[in-house]
């Protein structure tokens, strides 16, 4: 069985005290890559951890590992905000390692008093969910994922323009 690979986003003390020293205790894991938005950071970080590539911008240094990032926002990093909870993120993990089949998008819902009051869909980077203009905004049916809003920042033909913008 191939290990896990996880990208760490961003460079960070907790990386550096408690998920790196975790996956490498792992040996189902291993720890590949590193994103952050400081181009020195991110190469820093990857050289002093072994890691095997790094991100800045969205770009990587070579060509990029099999990884998605999904956005989740108003989760409060481990859940518990007031956003959408991302649902069956367990399960598209075993999809993907398992059948090598990449989540498309993740459904995030949100409860009261037991009843789910708001669903949204949650897309890979650099896709965001965009409202379709009918329907319910509290219904993921609404929506598709779509062009980031930000996307000119992310253009690979003007990568130092985009680091400028940064």
């Amino acid at each position: 069985m191939n290990p896990v690979r996880w990208g760490l986003l961003p460079v960070s003390n907790i990386a550096n005290r408690a998920f790196i020293p975790a996956i490498r205790r792992s040996e189902h894991a291993e720890a590949y890559a590193v994103a952050s938005r400081d181009a020195e950071k991110a190469v820093a970080f990857a050289a002093a951890n072994g890691l095997a590539r790094h991100c800045w911008l969205g770009r990587t240094d070579a060509v990029a590992p099999p990884a998605i990032v999904i956005d989740a926002p108003g989760v409060a990093h481990c859940g518990g905000g007031d956003g959408p909870q991302p649902q069956g993120l367990f399960e598209a993990l075993v999809n993907w390692v398992e059948q090598a089949k990449a989540p498309n998008q993740l459904l995030a819902a949100k409860t009261s008093a037991g009843r789910v009051t708001q669903t949204r869909p949650l897309c890979p980077y650099p896709a965001l969910a965009r409202w379709t203009g009918t329907g319910s905004t509290d219904d993921a049916a609404n929506f598709v994922c779509g062009a980031s809003f930000c996307k000119h920042l992310f253009d690979p033909d003007d990568s130092e323009e985009a680091g400028e913008r940064e």
